[in-house]
């Protein structure tokens, strides 16, 4: 088939993982904040177990960050 990441077809990740830097073309990917996800979670998990009646929800909207690579075409 010969096709070519960037020109034939898109590709877009979620998250960055170790070595994305040597991808080439470069990727474009999505990076969610995930140290504070990981705050908030275990927040509301102590909380929970202070009390386990507790029906709190966490409701909170991140917000991602776009790192715009070589891999995507026109969408």
């Amino acid at each position: 088939m010969n096709l070519k990441i960037g020109k034939d077809i898109s590709l877009l990740s979620f998250d960055e993982i170790p070595g994305y830097e040597i991808f080439q073309p470069k990727i474009t990917h999505v990076i969610q904040p995930i140290n504070i996800l990981g705050n908030d979670v275990i927040v509301s998990l102590i909380e929970k177990i202070k009390d386990p009646d507790l029906s709190k929800r966490l409701k909170k909207i991140l917000k991602p960050k776009l790192i715009i690579g070589e891999s995507c075409s026109k969408i």
